[in-house]
């Protein structure tokens, strides 16, 4: 059973993954829309982040519908069947493919940042196929070796360029959780002493990772001065079935209205 809050903007699927939008003060009109968006997609089993700017609110959620539209026409990963190393890198050499042509999509001056992790199987096992530009986070931790960053920060923007900074492969052994963020992680006030890994390792390895989200903000978000839009996704792959729901949490703007801004 999953659930999602429209009035939250999130989603929880217990033992899976929690996902949590909490707009920002940056803007100063109360009834603005978040930049921030958040793609679930548990048919395709892709999970992303992105963070556009305020001045365009929709184009986070543009580019997460399009990605959406491109691996819908995928039906090789509806199989789940285990892939040679030659099977996996012809999975990741598509998926730069889809994801550059919905970055390409992007007028030049609406850009925003993405990151999102593609979940396939292996003989290996299962692992994760990492697309990432920009500065938003990716993050994998591990009870055994605690929290591992896992996107690398850079200036890269969709929009501004038509192709990744980052695609990676990294291993999912038993245990893993990762997080997604938005750059608003910076405006979270942890406990004086603590850093920001020492934190999200403890939040991640002592809550149930649909609560994660909710834990972040009700514990840490108290910033007193602005703040920026903050995207959270916590991801159990473990627990994780393939269904047909699919999720964008933020505002997506149409085509049309992006080329016309």
């Amino acid at each position: 059973m999953s659930l999602a809050d429209k009035s939250l903007r999130s989603f929880k699927c217990p033992d899976v993954l929690g996902a949590r939008l909490r707009p920002g003060s940056l803007d100063p009109d109360p009834g603005a829309d978040v930049s921030d968006a958040i793609l679930l997609d548990f048919r395709r089993r892709f999970f992303a982040v992105s963070d556009g700017s305020s001045r365009n609110p929709g184009t986070a959620g543009f580019l997460l519908s399009r990605i959406s539209g491109e691996l819908e026409n995928w039906p090789e990963l509806d199989e789940h069947s285990p892939l040679s190393p030659a099977g996996v890198e012809k999975i990741k050499a598509r998926l730069k493919r889809k994801v550059e042509r919905a970055m390409a999509a992007v007028p030049y001056f609406e850009s925003c940042t993405l990151t999102g992790l593609l979940l396939v199987e292996t003989k290996q096992g299962p692992t994760g196929l990492v697309v990432h530009t920009g500065d938003s986070l990716l993050f994998h931790y591990r009870a055994d070796l605690g929290l591992r960053q896992i996107s690398k920060t850079n200036f890269w923007l969709a929009g501004r360029s038509k192709r990744l900074y980052q695609l990676d492969q990294t291993d999912i052994p038993p245990g893993s959780v990762f997080l997604l963020a938005t750059d608003g992680l910076a405006d979270l006030v942890f406990p004086e002493g603590a850093g920001r890994e020492e934190t999200l390792s403890r939040c991640l390895g002592h809550n149930e990772v649909e609560d994660v989200p909710d834990r972040l903000l009700g514990w840490y978000d108290l910033r007193d001065s602005l703040v920026d839009d903050l995207s959270l996704i916590a991801l159990r792959p473990e627990g994780l079935r393939p269904c047909p729901t699919r999720v964008i949490l933020g505002r997506v703007d149409p085509e049309d209205r992006l080329q016309a801004g």
